[in-house]
């Protein structure tokens, strides 16, 4: 445990465990407190950033808490409940943990939103669908409303999970996420697509995504969207690469106006909004 993770816990116990949600309008008893800040920051990264990112702005599991418009959450006591019990059907999980800590991480979530980016897109959706399917490759990997590869994440939703700055560094720096999604402080990925390649004590070596992993097995899809299912005594060695297996995308290869073309393309069918 990190001793930020430690100072939250700390924090926590100081704080009135009596701190809970009284009505239907409650407000949060926290709000504004520099101290709840910190320890809801500390919280926060504990137990919600390797579901919706270290800032909030959203992960392969969960979205982007930073936007106002949360379909199950449009108050302080609506969040307090979904942080509480989770949501069924969902993986969020329930987080039967003291009212005081929720409050800290809302406050913290509140601070996050109030630091919102605005920015808009003005890209045009239609060339953006096209660079989808031909120049940038993307559905050779990613699934779009059942159209696409296996091989990366489904990105029907992504426009709705992500910030727009989050989702530019992904595309041209998609290995640089690496740093930020850890789990529990494991210095490695998590996500279900973390690159692998397996070398088996058979001489085959197989390459592709972790779908699974537990202590005697190990499951990958290869590039060519092949399951494998390996039993760890029968391999030679397991090699995780510190790289995405997807490729950079720099402005030399796509502009600026691409880019803005693609996430616009990438929002809408996450939106269900179109311009036609």
């Amino acid at each position: 445990m990190s001793h930020v993770t430690i100072a939250a816990m700390l924090w926590a116990l100081l704080l009135p465990a009596h701190l809970s949600v009284e009505g239907p309008n409650q407000k949060n008893p926290l709000a504004g407190d520099p101290e709840a800040l910190e320890g809801g920051r500390s919280l926060y990264r504990w137990y919600c950033s390797p579901c919706h990112g270290l800032g909030a702005e959203g992960g392969i599991r969960g979205p982007n808490l930073v936007r106002t418009n949360l379909m199950n959450s449009t108050t302080e006591q609506e969040m307090f409940q979904v942080i509480k019990q989770g949501i069924m059907g969902t993986e969020m999980p329930p987080h039967p943990v003291p009212d005081n800590q929720i409050w800290q991480i809302i406050t913290f979530l509140d601070d996050r939103r109030s630091r919102e980016d605005t920015r808009s897109l003005d890209g045009d959706a239609k060339t953006g669908e096209m660079i989808y399917f031909g120049k940038a490759f993307c559905s050779n990997c990613h699934m779009i409303n059942g159209q696409g590869g296996r091989l990366g994440p489904d990105l029907t939703r992504i426009g709705t999970m992500r910030s727009i700055n989050d989702l530019i560094e992904s595309i041209r720096k998609p290995s640089s996420n690496f740093r930020n999604r850890t789990i529990m402080g494991l210095n490695r990925p998590w996500d279900g697509y973390s690159p692998v390649t397996l070398l088996t004590k058979a001489g085959r070596r197989i390459t592709g995504a972790i779908r699974n992993e537990d202590t005697f097995t190990i499951q990958v899809i290869d590039v060519g969207e092949n399951h494998h299912s390996v039993e760890k005594s029968q391999l030679k060695k397991i090699i995780r690469p510190t790289r995405s297996l997807m490729p950079p995308y720099p402005q030399s290869f796509l502009s600026d106006k691409e880019m803005e073309d693609l996430l616009t393309y990438l929002i809408q069918k996450s939106t269900g909004k179109s311009d036609n």
